[in-house]
């Protein structure tokens, strides 16, 4: 509630101001002293910012790109400006944490805002992955802004525009597998969330580059494809929705010679592309027939596993 009395705005706050906020709320009360009528109006609002503040071209180039969804580019402003709620801002902002400060993903350093989209041991391992595919080698500026700065400025040099999808991208996956980790209580599959990484920078791609036939499925297994892009992506305009893709389910069953069901299975598995969602219904099926056997599925990662690595090989031919 507010009120007005002698041209004054008297508003009352529910607790006592941090130290940071203090000049924050100066400017607001200071742009209030405009509305003379007392009544404040967001339409009013927004005309006295845009005639007051002066733009800024740098957030042009960095984050308002209109290449990415809406919710995407407003995330990756709160990460510039560092209005994330990680761990350590928590603790900063006197949010109990039942736990501790470590990493969700990691579980090694403070979970700050840096370390968690930029330098968690995994996170950096996709990071370093399209650098390589870039052909650059480089070291990380440990501030976000700074860190687009130089990624930006890196794809200038290489003349391929739909690089700057990135760091979306992968800030957004890396904050959705958090969130999973921290609310739904699940582990962090570094090879899921690396998989995701490429979904969505294929997907977006696609429809920022509709003149180009090569298949989704393609994209997401060789990004190599994609260096032949066309330089000019097809930008959404200003006032442009993204709507959230459908939820989907996976289903299966299996039978024997006869035809007599083994097992059968059906289960809500979220956004994803088709090639996602085969690559779930097949491995949700083979994890339940063998567990109907006794028989365990084992992850072993490719490197640890010299069998496999020389059998995948002989595939290839």
């Amino acid at each position: 509630m507010t009120t007005i009395l002698d041209t004054v705005w008297n508003i009352p706050l529910r607790r006592a101001l941090f130290g940071w906020e203090q000049s924050q709320w100066n400017e607001l009360v200071d742009c209030l002293a405009n509305f003379s009528d007392g009544v404040y109006k967001v339409k009013s609002m927004r005309f006295l910012d845009e005639n007051s503040t002066p733009s800024n071209p740098l957030w042009e180039k960095l984050v308002w790109l209109r290449l990415v969804p809406p919710k995407v580019e407003i995330f990756m402003w709160r990460v510039v400006w560092g209005r994330v709620p990680v761990k350590v801002e928590l603790l900063k902002r006197g949010v109990p944490i039942i736990e501790n400060s470590l990493c969700s993903l990691c579980k090694n350093s403070p979970e700050t805002i840096s370390h968690l989209f930029l330098f968690c041991t995994g996170v950096w391992r996709i990071w370093m992955k399209f650098c390589a595919l870039l052909g650059v080698s480089t070291a990380f500026p440990l501030i976000p802004l700074e860190f687009l700065e130089a990624w930006m400025w890196m794809i200038q040099l290489k003349n391929m525009s739909w690089f700057s999808l990135i760091p979306f991208v992968i800030i957004w996956s890396v904050w959705l597998a958090r969130n999973e980790v921290v609310f739904n209580r699940k582990g962090v599959d570094w090879l899921q969330l690396d998989f995701l990484v490429r979904v969505r920078l294929t997907t977006w791609m696609k429809s920022l580059f509709p003149g180009h036939d090569i298949p989704l499925d393609c994209l997401i297994s060789g990004l190599c494809l994609a260096l032949n892009f066309c330089k000019n992506p097809k930008r959404a305009p200003n006032s442009g929705r993204c709507c959230p893709p459908p939820c989907g389910g996976i289903g299966g069953l299996l039978r024997d010679e006869n035809g007599k069901i083994l097992f059968q299975f059906s289960e809500p598995a979220g956004n994803g592309p088709p090639v996602l969602m085969e690559l779930l219904a097949l491995s949700s099926e083979i994890t339940g027939m063998l567990n109907s056997f006794g028989l365990v599925l084992r992850l072993i990662p490719r490197l640890c596993n010299a069998e496999a690595d020389k059998l995948a090989k002989m595939g290839i031919g």
